[in-house]
């Protein structure tokens, strides 16, 4: 096994202030407390992250 995060990276759509992210395997951020700190919000299996732009694209890099 590898010590190397697998990474990605993509240009992602922002409506409204922000953009969700989810999973066809099930919740996303399970291990994370419901509720929000402002930049993140966890609510039903989705994570919702906040934006400074409105409505536009912003350029998102995952690692897990």
């Amino acid at each position: 096994m590898s010590d190397e995060a697998a990474r990605g990276n993509a240009s992602v759509p922002v409506q409204y202030h922000q953009f969700g992210i989810s999973s066809e395997d099930g919740p996303t951020g399970p291990d994370l407390e419901r509720g929000h700190n402002a930049l993140v919000r966890v609510a039903d299996g989705l994570t919702i992250v906040i934006t400074g732009l409105h409505t536009g694209d912003v350029d998102v890099t995952v690692a897990r």
